[in-house]
C-alpha cells in the first residue's frame, strides 16, 4: 500500500509542475506577441501607446489603450474611439 501512495504523490508533482510550466510559457507568449501578422505594422507603447508603420515617425494611431488583429483588420481603441486598419491595403478608415 505505501508504494501506492509514494507513486501518486510523485505522479501529482509531474503533474503540477508539467502545468506550470505550461502556465509560465503561455504567459510569456500572451506579454511577448505584441506584434501584428503584418511585418511592417508595430506597436510602441513607450510614449502613451502608438501603432506604427516601419517607422515610429510613420505614426498610425496614438494613445491606443488596446489593439487586435481579426481576419485582416487590425481594431485599435484609443482615447478618441474605435477605428481599424485593413492591414493589407495599410489604409486606415
Amino acid at each position: 500500500m505505501r508504494t501506492g501512495k509514494n507513486s501518486k504523490k510523485w505522479l501529482e508533482r509531474i503533474v503540477l509542475s508539467c502545468l506550470v510550466v505550461v502556465g509560465i510559457i503561455f504567459g510569456g507568449w500572451l506579454f511577448f506577441a505584441t506584434n501584428f501578422m503584418h511585418p511592417f505594422i508595430h506597436y510602441l507603447d513607450l510614449r502613451g501607446g502608438i501603432i506604427y508603420y516601419k517607422e515610429p515617425t510613420n505614426i498610425i494611431a496614438s494613445n491606443v489603450l488596446g489593439f487586435d488583429e481579426v481576419r485582416g483588420k487590425i481594431y485599435y481603441i484609443t482615447t478618441n474611439g474605435i477605428y481599424y486598419i485593413k492591414s493589407h491595403l495599410m489604409k486606415s478608415e
